[in-house]
Formats: structure tokens, sequence, C-alpha cells
């Protein structure tokens, strides 16, 4: 089976499972609905299980996917990085008058969720952890699609800047079903200023994830980085975060403050680190790659 036949496979099983869960969220009345929420999980499956069957199919073999190894320094980076974004985004709504911090919300936290009573800063750091390792359950799925497996098969077809245009309006897509109809957007402002905020995000962290997976040989840096980022900027920031009026334009995943942050971290990472070269870019010139 050629590299892109593999690709165009893997794809279809994705839209076709995605047609079926997205039907269950939205039909089952959104995320608002707390009985949908089961079918999150599975959706955010389907791109690894949809790259699990494209690879057996293909090669009858899983070690392509980036199962190992474990890079400590990209797995340190994977997490680090949504944390420094996260929190700078706060820092700077809080700067701008758009709310106010409170750390005794990480105690309230701690309490809520896993029934410990200690102190905001160690419950910073159980929730961190704890919330770290069940976050990574769930993007485990995705990154095993989308950096096990798609990543490296188009970066057998093109370089770098393209493979991150490519792979981030396909992660878009994947996520404007449930983001249009199910209820996944903003609170309080407009669906399209949700979408712009959102878009803008996923074009910006996608080729810090995709330089993370090509650096290391493996997915799991940018499925620490994807549970990270979900875990930050969904949740324990925001249990500290005491939101003004503007805030919900400013901060979270449908927030312009957020894009811009992020902009500038992974910015400056690649500043630092450089750019990745791909499969495709490797070649002899004239080459081609399987």
């Amino acid at each position: 089976m050629s590299n892109r036949t593999q690709i165009w496979l893997f794809l279809g099983l994705v839209v076709v499972a995605s047609i079926v869960f997205n039907t269950l969220i939205i039909g089952g009345g959104g995320l608002g609905n707390p009985a949908t929420h089961k079918w999150v999980v599975y959706i955010m499956w389907a791109p690894g299980l949809a790259a699990i069957l494209t690879t057996l199919l293909a090669t009858r073999s899983l070690r392509g996917l980036g199962w190992c190894p474990w890079p400590l320094g990209q797995l340190v980076v994977g997490w680090a990085v949504p944390v420094i974004y996260a929190a700078l985004t706060v820092a700077g709504a809080v700067l701008l008058g758009a709310g106010g911090f409170d750390i005794s919300g990480w105690q309230e936290a701690a309490v809520a969720r896993l029934g410990l009573d200690v102190g905001p800063w160690v419950g910073l750091l159980v929730l961190s952890a704890v919330g770290t390792l069940t976050s990574l359950t769930r993007a485990v799925g995705e990154e095993i699609g989308w950096r096990g497996f798609l990543v490296p098969a188009l970066g057998r077809e093109i370089g770098f800047w393209r493979l991150s245009l490519v792979s981030s309006l396909i992660w878009l897509a994947y996520h404007l079903p449930v983001l249009l109809f199910g209820g996944y957007a903003g609170e309080g402002t407009p669906v399209w200023y949700s979408l712009i905020c959102f878009a803008a995000l996923i074009f910006i962290i996608t080729p810090f994830f995709n330089a993370i997976r090509l650096r290391s040989n493996s997915f799991w840096p940018a499925a620490l980085a994807h549970a990270s980022h979900n875990l930050f900027i969904q949740g324990i920031l925001v249990a500290a975060f005491v939101p003004g009026p503007q805030a919900k334009w400013l901060t979270g995943e449908f927030g312009a403050l957020t894009s811009l942050v992020a902009l500038g971290v992974v910015g400056i990472y690649f500043v630092v680190a450089g750019v990745p070269r791909t499969a495709h870019e490797q070649a002899p010139a004239g080459g081609e790659t399987q």
C-alpha cells in the first residue's frame, strides 16, 4: 500500500468515526448534556484507532507510529510550553484588568475533585500531576493518529511548513462540528469569534506539536503537550482565575490573548530550537520517499 493511499485510508476512517460520534454528541444535546461526554472520549480515540488499523493493514506492524523511545528532554519541553503560554495568558489578563487571581482556588479544587484538604500550592502540584495523567489518557488517542501516523506520513510527501499547514487544517476540521453545533465554544461570545480564536490557536500550536514529534521520533512528547494544553488552558489556571466581564474575549481556547501569547512562546521555541526537516526534505534531490 503506497504512502498516499495510507493517508487517504486513515483520513477516511477518521471521517467515518467522526460523523458517527459527532452525530451522537450533537443529537444528544451537545456538550451541555453530561450524557454525551462519553462520546467525546470515543471521538478523541478515533484518530488513534484509525492510525493503528491503517498501519496494521499496510505494514502488519505498529513500530512506525513512534511508541518509543521516551526522549526526556522533548517530554519536558512538550509539557512545559503549554504551561508557559497558559500562565502568561492569565497573567496578561490580570494585568489588563480582565480578572483577578486567587490561589485558594487550587485548594478548593483539590478538595472538590480529589477529596484532598491541602494548601493551595500542594493542591496545584497534586492537581497538575493527577490532571496530566488523566488528560493524557484522552490526548494519546488523538496523538497516535495526528502525530504518530499523519505527521510522518505527510512528511514523506512535503516539507515541514506545508505539513504543518495541512495537518492544522485537518485538526481544525475535526473539531468544527462540535464547535459549531455541539456547544464547544466560548461562553458569552459569538460562535464566529470562538471559531477565529480557536483556528488561530490550532495553526499556532500545530507546528510545535509536529516539531517535537519529528525531533523525538515519538508521539509521546506531542501527547504530553496536548494533555498539558487541555489541562492548564481548561482547568488548572481556571480554578485560580477570577474572571471579569472582558475575560471571555481574552482567555481560554476561544480567547484572543491566548493565541497572541502562544504565538510569542512558540515563536521563541522555533528561534531557539530551529525547524526540523521532514523525510521529504532530507531525501536526495530527485529521489522519492516511500
